[in-house]
């Protein structure tokens, strides 16, 4: 038997003699509950709506209260705005789908995809009732089958043990990361309704004094 082909990129290889008795637990990785992420936006706020206020996640309510100061001119082109900000939705749909998806397909297969609950199955019977005959040929003993756990399994619990709180971190962090584009989505909506809304309540400033 040749002896195993050492990579570069593996400094603790599995060591198949080993005793597997200097077992060590994986690091704590803090909290890992997996969010739950939807988009709740069917269509943007219009920027005929007044702009939420600051904390408010709606579409609507006033500016009423906030000191508005004045502003040098600038340009903007709602239109465009408008056009990004339905792109990025439509966009954060297809990544909360593809998030959705990922996080169903990890916790269901997270129990058993690494072999914790993997069985062997021994043929017992056959020709001259050896084990492995997958025939009844004559003067052959009655084929059996009977299944017991794999060996493999408790490696398989103690790298899952230490594995599956990794992947629902990467799957929080997945959903953070999302849940930030979506703050910047509303954000980026709230600019134009800002934009919009000085527009609205633009006044020309009072004409000067005749008498100055």
């Amino acid at each position: 038997m040749s002896n195993p082909h050492k990579s570069k990129y593996d400094e603790h290889p599995f060591d198949p003699n080993s005793s597997h008795d200097d077992k060590t637990e994986p690091p704590d990785p803090g909290n890992t509950q997996v969010p739950e992420l939807k988009v709740v936006w069917d269509r943007r706020p219009s920027f005929n709506l007044d702009p939420p206020k600051v904390g408010d996640g709606g579409g609507g309510g006033g500016g009423g209260g906030e000191q508005w100061r004045d502003a040098s001119p600038f340009r903007i082109d709602l239109r465009d705005v408008s056009a990004q900000v339905d792109s990025m939705l439509a966009t954060s749909r297809v990544l909360v789908a593809e998030y959705t998806a990922l996080k169903a397909r990890v916790m269901s297969g997270k129990d058993t995809v690494f072999g914790q609950k993997a069985t062997i199955t021994h043929i017992v019977g056959g020709a001259s009732g050896r084990d492995g005959n997958t025939y009844n040929g004559v003067g052959a003993g009655v084929r059996e089958e009977r299944t017991d756990p794999s060996p493999v399994q408790d490696m398989a619990k103690q790298f899952a043990k230490g594995i599956n709180p990794a992947q629902e971190k990467v799957l929080q962090n997945i959903g953070a990361t999302l849940e930030l584009v979506g703050e910047y989505i509303a954000a980026v909506n709230r600019s134009g309704q800002v934009y919009a809304y000085s527009d609205r309540h633009s006044r020309f400033p009072a004409p000067p004094n005749a008498s100055a």
